[in-house]
């Protein structure tokens, strides 16, 4: 690469610093927190200019480990014009990656390795093009030495994504900032356009970079001293990223309108009025400077794909959509195996919309949910990722095949936390002449989106939410008092112990143990104490805790630590004859919640059978007879009416080493078929419908 520097005097600082191996120590500010840093040493060799650099970022998304550190060698010609090598390593959590860059006839060659497959791109280089990753400040400073003063515009080829971006350059004047003890007069330089754009300010006496500036991310490296190195604090943003709900919700497939005042802090797109309009979305208020308020009104969406473009006439030549056909940054269309599957998926289809659903359905399958926050093709070769890698890798495959694909996003309602809004990406696709068509892999809609969705930007992010929920359908019907049905008493003993065996098609994927670990009485009741843990390692889940319950398989107290696709949570529940308290805690956010309850109502818990067993064991279930319980579903803090139907004639299996006379309960809405033990009511063994998934106990 050649740099053209700005003045004679600044190539003799910079030969002056290598000499001395002079170190540049920057510290990252994100919302206010020292989370990292970066740092990098210059020094002369007789092979040239070596530049050292590391940058370190302690991340967590709801507690799952995003810790960031990129550690890299450059060598420059002894005059510090011509790149001659660069290696860089980056590791995330516990995903790794590492390029190499070679310079050779006005071009460069990245050769970029992730897991055990290598991708290499070119890239031409010109008078206006750098190589930049962007936390690596050394690599910044040494674009700033070589830019100029009146280049408007500039190519930057990212070594890690193996892509190229270009920026344009303004210089919006000058600014005087604090920077180790003493005011340094700087000159701004941005690159880039509107609230995405970055922002340097260079001394303008050394040409230093004393701050980097990330509006977007809220977040700036600052020049810093060694001490910037020690004691940092792990940035979450997973705390603004979800607003619980005042009034919970329906499941989102069944709401069929959703009504709620909202105020977003939107950060990386400035969305309007307009904007925020799409024929399912109704928008009133205001949407100014990324700060969107108002009032939203949502209803499903629905496609059939009968105008859908056939497939032969695809790609489209309209020039507008040639850029949502092109690889970029975390849509690596034109990887081999993405071509691959692409193919293998959309062969035989007459119209790009049968070739969507067919993409939709593989990811949907395919794809385990975990936070991953990777690419397309990082998400294909680990089989997992979150809303954003579910989102790159289905754009990456329909420009694959040749149909245009998009992102977009906004926030969806789930039934965490007891109902929130939380960040969400999703896709929109090209269907012709009925323009852009929203799909969402990770919920598998495509064909319907549930008003559960709000839609506010192409790609961006959350600053703040706030959302108010004002009016929904259908309204839950009025719930009548459950009748008691008979009960039995079942007394665990100290010491008893369960063990669970999840099987998916034939092939082990869980297990979930339990030991009583203790009895007592309380105000004239007995009660239980268990210890349970659960553990899924192909889906990266795993749950522990303790567990109380009265005799009649009420719950007393429940603790809970789990980690689910990464996500770290924890809760601690207490239970009164008339009202359930929970604290939780996701990653660094605290949640509390209270949950009325019905007389009666029982504990059921997500991978946990020895609970849902502790139950059956209370209740005296009859062959023939159908019968509705409260329940208390811990994981949505939400009530949950299960009902029990019993078939007239007992069936035997073999459980525990023995046949077993059992009594088969059809489960609803939780679609299970439970086996009872006719004598005990333990739960040997529990199917889906579908026979799909299986769990015994061994």
């Amino acid at each position: 690469m050649q740099h053209i520097l700005c003045a004679a005097i600044w190539a003799a600082i910079m030969v002056a610093q290598a000499s001395a191996a002079t170190e540049h120590i920057y510290e990252l500010i994100i919302e206010g927190k020292r989370t990292g840093y970066c740092r990098y040493t210059t020094r002369s060799t007789e092979a040239g200019l070596e530049t050292s650099g590391e940058t370190v970022i302690k991340v967590s998304l709801l507690g799952a480990p995003f810790d960031m550190t990129y550690r890299s060698v450059a060598l420059h010609s002894a005059d510090d014009k011509q790149l001659l090598s660069y290696r860089l390593e980056f590791t995330r959590g516990a995903e790794t990656a590492s390029c190499v860059v070679t310079p050779s006839g006005g071009q460069l060659t990245v050769a970029t390795t992730s897991g055990d497959k290598t991708t290499t791109t070119t890239h031409p280089m010109g008078p206006n093009t750098f190589l930049v990753e962007g936390n690596m400040l050394d690599t910044w400073a040494q674009m700033i030495g070589a830019m100029g003063s009146t280049m408007t515009s500039v190519t930057l080829i990212s070594p890690l994504a193996g892509a190229s971006q270009k920026l344009r350059v303004s210089r919006p004047g000058r600014i005087t900032v604090a920077a180790l003890g003493r005011k340094r007069a700087c000159d701004r330089i941005r690159f880039g356009e509107g609230a995405s754009a970055i922002e340097m300010l260079v001394a303008r006496d050394t040409r230093e970079i004393v701050e980097m500036r990330v509006p977007p991310q809220n977040a700036a490296f600052r020049k810093a001293t060694a001490a910037a190195l020690q004691g940092l604090a792990t940035y979450d943003p997973g705390a603004r990223l979800f607003s619980i709900v005042n009034d919970p919700l329906p499941e989102p497939d069944k709401l069929t309108l959703l009504k709620c005042r909202a105020r977003i802090q939107v950060a990386g797109e400035k969305p309007s009025a307009t904007s925020l309009r799409l024929p399912y979305q109704k928008f009133t208020g205001t949407a100014r400077n990324g700060l969107v308020d108002g009032i939203f009104e949502v209803t499903p969406y629905a496609y059939d794909g009968k105008n859908a473009p056939a497939m032969a006439s695809l790609p489209p030549s309209d020039p507008k959509l040639a850029v949502y056909l092109k690889p970029e940054p975390n849509v690596e269309c034109d990887d081999p195996e993405i071509k691959a599957l692409a193919k293998e998926l959309t062969t035989g289809c007459d119209t790009a919309w049968q070739a969507v659903v067919k993409i939709g359905a593989w990811v949907k399958a395919n794809i385990t949910y975990a936070i991953t926050g990777s690419g397309a093709r990082e998400c294909l070769r680990a089989r997992k990722g979150d809303c954003g890698p579910h989102a790159w890798l289905t754009i990456a495959l329909c420009r694959a095949a040749g149909i245009p694909a998009r992102i977009t996003g906004g926030v969806l309602y789930s039934r965490a936390l007891g109902g929130s809004f939380g960040q969400h990406y999703w896709t929109r696709v090209w269907m012709g002449s009925d323009g852009w068509i929203p799909i969402d892999t990770t919920t598998g809609e495509v064909g319907t989106l549930s008003p559960a969705h709000i839609t506010l930007w192409d790609l961006a992010g959350l600053a703040s939410l706030d959302v108010k929920v004002l009016a929904y359908a259908p309204k839950p019907e009025a719930t009548e008092q459950v009748p008691q049905m008979p009960r039995r008493t079942y007394r665990p003993k100290v010491g008893e112990t369960e063990r669970w065996v999840f099987q998916s098609d034939g092939q082990e994927i869980a297990t979930q143990t339990a030991e009583c670990t203790g009895v007592g009485d309380q105000d004239g009741r007995s009660y239980s104490d268990w210890r349970f843990e659960f553990s899924a390692p192909s889906s990266s889940t795993s749950m522990k805790g303790t567990l109380s319950l009265w005799l009649d398989a009420a719950p007393r107290t429940l603790s809970v630590e789990a980690s689910a696709g990464g996500a770290a949570q924890s809760a601690s529940y207490r239970f009164t004859p008339a009202e359930v308290s929970v604290d939780l805690k996701i990653g660094e956010m605290p949640v509390q919640r209270q949950h009325r309850l019905q007389p009666g109502q029982m504990l059921q818990m997500n991978n946990n059978i020895t609970a849902f067993s502790l139950a059956m064991r209370s209740l005296a279930l009859k062959p023939g007879e159908t019968h509705t319980v409260p329940f208390f579903a811990a994981s949505s803090l939400q009530s949950l009416d299960i009902t029990f139907a019993v078939a007239r004639e007992p069936r035997s299996i073999e459980a525990l080493g023995k046949s077993v006379s059992c009594l088969v309960c059809e489960v609803e809405p939780i679609k299970n078929r439970f086996y009872l033990d006719a004598d005990t009511g333990e739960i040997l063994r529990v199917e889906t419908f579908d026979g799909k998934l299986v769990i015994e106990r061994r």
